[in-house]
């Protein structure tokens, strides 16, 4: 269950698509005041060089784009005037983290990255490792892979070992994202409908046909079903009072409740979307899967350890207890589709949940396969915790 909220801070649920535009304006949020007015970083000298980092992959074309696609919450903490929060320092840190990335404007894959929807978290990550590794005084270097074979992310030389890292991220599944799309849906009509005037909770209790459309790829849930789902959310929404059912077309039954006996005048009321698991493929599955692509791209260099780093949300892998599960269920299985051992070691990264701040875990889980050759160099553990902050 999520709590909507009626601040700017709260990414603007109370607005509609057309008013978001017209708050953002022109796009240049380096016009602004607010993206230059965060108490914590003004005192740093690279400031103003990291916001020029920032600039050239958050410029007009690329916000406008993220506002239409519905995404404006990936850039909106730069466009709030006068209001400082905690995920301006997010994008900030990105800023400074390009900082250390050399000629990172020439790697097309990492700029379509950080500029599209799907790609910016798996994007992010490979910069924050890349200055990671840096501040921990190593020099990573990007191995070009050949025509047709792709390299590994990074070369880096650490404690006379040559270490090869692969850097994936594990997106949380289709249908968690599309069900957070729909949670946000429901908290925009909510609020834009009834203000400060509702007291009570709110369910969203899907039926199965919409349960089956959550696991439709997002680009699609978004093109195909959001629009019927946001014209009848409105409708059923608008006529809402409390202790009440609804039934909305396509989606399911709209619940309202009668606040918590306990609530007090200041209670606005919760909305969620019912049921609140919904059945995805297990995400140790997907691990192997990740793990095998990581093992291609590393085999095709001679070094003495290779390392797949991959992130995860601390809901659907959280890394220490991903760690053991890997050493106990799938380590025998990895080792049985890849008797070479192309892997040595695979590190478990935990970045939030989506729809929740874009702040980096340092929480690492390690995982150490049968036939590794050595010891992860611990120069290469602290460059891996000292990015995102």
């Amino acid at each position: 269950m999520g709590r909507a909220s009626r601040t700017k801070a709260g990414y603007l649920v109370d607005m509609g698509q057309e008013e978001l535009r017209d708050y953002f304006g022109d796009f240049r949020w380096w016009t602004r005041p607010n993206c230059v007015s965060t108490p914590g970083v003004l005192v740093r000298p690279e400031f103003h060089a990291a916001i020029a980092e920032l600039q050239d992959v958050y410029d007009e074309a690329t916000c406008r784009k993220l506002v239409d696609a519905g995404e404006a919450r990936r850039v909106l903490p730069l466009f709030l005037d006068g209001f400082w929060r905690h995920e301006i320092d997010d994008l900030h840190q990105l800023g400074f983290d390009l900082l250390l990335y050399p000629k990172w404007r020439d790697r097309p894959t990492l700029v379509g990255g950080l500029r599209s929807v799907p790609g910016a978290d798996g994007a992010r990550f490979e910069v924050g490792v890349q200055a990671g590794l840096r501040r921990a005084g190593l020099v990573p270097r990007v191995e070009p892979g050949g025509k047709g074979r792709p390299g590994p992310d990074f070369l880096v030389d650490a404690d006379r070992v040559q270490v090869a890292l692969e850097v994936k991220g594990l997106a949380d599944p289709d249908a968690v994202r599309n069900r957070y799309c729909l949670f946000n849906l429901l908290a925009i009509q909510m609020v834009r409908l009834h203000a400060g005037r509702w007291r009570g909770d709110v369910a969203l209790e899907l039926s199965e046909a919409a349960i089956a459309r959550l696991h439709m790829r997002p680009t699609r849930f978004v093109d195909e079903f959001v629009p019927m789902a946001e014209h009848e959310l409105t409708r059923a929404v608008r006529t809402l009072s409390l202790n009440t059912r609804i039934e909305v077309p396509d989606l399911g039954t709209l619940v309202s409740l009668y606040p918590p006996w306990d609530a007090d005048e200041n209670y606005v009321g919760s909305y969620c979307i019912s049921p609140d698991k919904i059945e995805v493929r297990h995400p140790l599955d997907r691990v192997l899967d990740v793990a095998e692509e990581c093992g291609i791209q590393l085999g095709m260099v001679d070094a003495h350890l290779r390392i797949a780093v991959l992130r995860g949300s601390s809901s659907e892998l959280p890394a220490s207890s991903a760690a053991i599960a890997i050493q106990e269920e799938i380590a025998d299985a990895y080792e049985k589709r890849w008797a070479s051992s192309l892997l040595d070691w695979i590190v478990f990264f935990n970045a939030p949940s989506l729809g929740a701040s874009h702040q980096w875990s340092t929480n690492l889980g390690l995982c150490r396969l049968p036939h590794a050759r050595g010891d992860i160099p611990s120069s290469i553990l602290q460059g891996l915790t000292a990015w995102g902050r």
